[in-house]
């Protein structure tokens, strides 16, 4: 093995050389070649691995600092060192070398270590080496580029500019790095940021609380909503443990808006057929995600809702469009019938159908608007009217009242009579049901009749009918 540093080696050969690496190499030869090794900085240098590959190092507070080349491979017959820098022409990128010499080159039955000291920021390290896994005119090669770590000095965002969505932070400064090709790439940096925020609760109601997010960007992050509240920003550098670093911004005073609406309606008890139990219902941020949670909410009418828009202060101006039928599965609101209201009590739904809600906050001010809708629907079903013939009044919870299945019933009226015609039981309460006492006593086992009429929301009329057991078991 050869283990000179190539100190006697001519200029234009290295470069010859190293072009001849890097145009003629193949892809085969640089993977296998890549996969075994990598670039670290001695453990006395305060410095980190930028990215997996090994691309870049960056270095936190020296310019005088020592690396580590390392590779496992089976057979060493060559190696030496080069420094690398570039400056670019109209036409191309020239490539500058020099060969130097490092400490002793460190040699296992399995591996190769490389310590090269005085390495300088800006600059690169190229490291040729031959193993069985290269050709002897294509060896084997390993490339890093050592980067100042450059600390964040600012975060600011565009002031003037009027934000109702998306915001972007500039970070500065940017750092960056040459790969061994001479082309200039942007460091990564990975980033917490941390600010507070208007939220919505799993309960249908809203918070203010801390959100914490984490970013990968070069000269910028992108933040997917914008803040609905003033609020400064806290971000921390946690590109690698080695730096703790947090910078907090100015206040970032919010434009945007934002509401989390629900509806809510109360009913005394859930009806046969219903087509879902919730009683309150959350709006989402796209139509179909809407039509499809209706079957999650109650359907009978007449249904009683009282609208809330749950909006952040920003807001001043408040729409909620509703639409049925085809409009509503279309999205179509055109035509909707609108109330100006921030919230909306005691709306009363009762035709069987589907209804769609949109509710639009702006804030309405200096020539400027930002908007944000969200969606809620809900079902009205059909009437239905079903009557059992038996109860059991005995007191086991199960089966202790004479009530009858409905839904979307508009009106009702019923009358019990026992075998001698004597009306036992009266009522226009559909959600009530015969508890069996007539008067202050339990009555007789045996058989009773019923007359029922009822009209439905959707203008069914039923007229029924029937007997009814009293059974009481032991």
């Amino acid at each position: 093995m050869d283990n000179s540093w190539g100190s006697d080696t001519p200029r234009n050969s290295t470069k010859q050389m190293y072009k001849h690496i890097l145009l003629v190499s193949s892809f085969i030869a640089l993977s296998i070649s890549a996969m075994a090794q990598s670039f670290s900085f001695s453990k006395n240098e305060n410095g980190f691995s930028y990215n997996s590959k090994g691309e870049c190092l960056l270095l936190t507070n020296t310019n005088d600092a020592a690396i580590v080349f390392s590779s496992k491979t089976p057979s060493i017959f060559n190696c030496k060192c080069y420094e690398i820098s570039f400056s670019e022409t109209e036409d191309d990128i020239k490539i500058d070398s020099t060969a130097i010499s490092s400490s002793k080159i460190s040699v296992s039955s399995d591996s190769l270590s490389v310590t090269i000291k005085k390495t300088k920021a800006n600059t690169g390290y190229l490291v040729v080496y031959g193993d069985t896994s290269c050709d002897i005119d294509q060896p084997c090669h390993a490339f890093t580029w050592v980067t100042k770590y450059l600390p964040i000095e600012s975060v600011s965002w565009d002031k003037d500019t009027i934000i109702c969505s998306d915001l972007q932070l500039n970070i500065s400064p940017v750092m960056t790095y040459r790969n061994e090709y001479g082309k200039e790439q942007k460091v990564r940096r990975s980033l917490r940021l941390k600010y507070n925020n208007f939220l919505s609760d799993d309960n249908g109601g809203t918070l203010i609380d801390e959100v914490t997010e984490e970013y990968s960007g070069t000269s910028s992050i992108f933040l997917n909503g914008v803040p609905y509240i003033d609020t400064p920003f806290e971000v921390e550098d946690i590109t690698d443990n080695s730096i703790s670093q947090k910078l907090t911004t100015d206040t970032f005073y919010t434009q945007a808006v934002v509401a989390y609406p629900n509806i809510r309606t109360v009913a005394k008890q859930q009806h046969e057929g219903d087509e879902g139990t919730d009683t309150l219902l959350i709006f989402s941020n796209e139509l179909k995600d809407a039509i499809s949670s209706s079957k999650n909410f109650r359907s009978s009418g007449p249904l009683t809702f009282n609208f809330t828009s749950n909006a952040n202060d920003m807001s001043n101006h408040y729409e909620w469009a509703i639409a049925s039928g085809t409009s509503a599965n279309q999205g179509d609101f055109k035509n909707a019938f609108v109330l100006f209201e921030k919230d909306v009590n005691a709306y009363v739904v009762s035709d069987p159908d589907l209804y769609c809600i949109q509710l639009t906050v702006s804030n309405i001010r200096n020539d400027s608007v930002c908007k944000h809708s969200s969606y809620g629907c809900f079902r009205i079903a059909k009437s239905m009217l079903n009557v059992p013939n038996a109860f059991t009044p005995n007191g086991d919870g199960i089966n202790d009242e004479f009530r009858v299945a409905y839904r979307s019933i508009e009106s009702f009226y019923i009358c019990i009579y026992d075998q001698w015609g004597r009306r036992v039981y009266e009522s226009e309460d559909i959600t009530q049901g015969w508890n069996g006492f007539v008067g202050d006593k339990l009555g007789t086992v045996g058989t009773y009749f019923y007359v029922i009429k009822a009209k439905g929301t959707d203008d069914e009329e039923y007229k029924k009918k029937g007997t009814i057991n009293l059974i009481r078991n032991k």
